[in-house]
């Protein structure tokens, strides 16, 4: 880290990062069902509509990840765009 940089503490490790059942229940019961599906295919509406036969098998996907330290390649492949929104 450069001399001149400010760390307010050791930043997370992946291992460190934990997710809840709940929490992926809930993440897919905000999802906007009327956008589109994403890379997968998968339509918000489909996951809404299966969130809760899907959290359980999400929830330990994302956990086994993170202790691994490792993500499936596909997550890997993303397009992320920035956009930048007006302050409020």
């Amino acid at each position: 880290m450069p001399a001149n940089s400010t760390a307010v503490g050791p930043p997370l490790g992946i291992a460190e990062v934990y997710v809840t059942e709940d929490m992926v229940r809930k993440n897919l019961s905000t999802v906007r069902q009327d956008k589109a599906g994403g890379a997968d295919d998968l339509l918000p509406s489909l996951l809404a509509g299966i969130q809760n036969d899907i959290s359980n098998p999400l929830w330990v996907l994302f956990n086994k990840s993170m202790f691994e330290g490792a993500v499936p390649d596909d997550w890997r492949r993303a397009n992320v765009t920035l956009i930048f929104k007006k302050r409020e």
